[in-house]
């Protein structure tokens, strides 16, 4: 049985790899698997309607600020105000 150190130690590693291994790609190699990640999230999301509408809605509810004293101030506590 594992417990939770093991599972942490073992996360901990395997980030650390990921890390290396980022490192050792091109600032082109980088942007070329980020978009190919998009583009299969997007694939996915697309596959299942109910996915897409719940992404939506949470994607615009997140993004939701209003404008109090000529700030923009987000209703979502994690996006920071912005300030014209």
């Amino acid at each position: 049985m594992t417990n939770n150190a093991d599972v942490h130690g073992e996360h901990q590693r395997q980030r650390l790899r990921r890390n290396r291994l980022a490192q050792l790609e091109s600032g082109e190699e980088r942007l070329r698997r980020m978009a190919l990640l998009q583009s299969q999230a997007m694939q996915l999301l697309q596959s299942s309607p109910d996915g897409m509408l719940h992404f939506k809605q949470r994607n615009y509810r997140s993004r939701q600020a209003r404008l109090v004293d000529g700030i923009y101030q987000p209703v979502s506590p994690d996006r920071p105000v912005w300030r014209p």
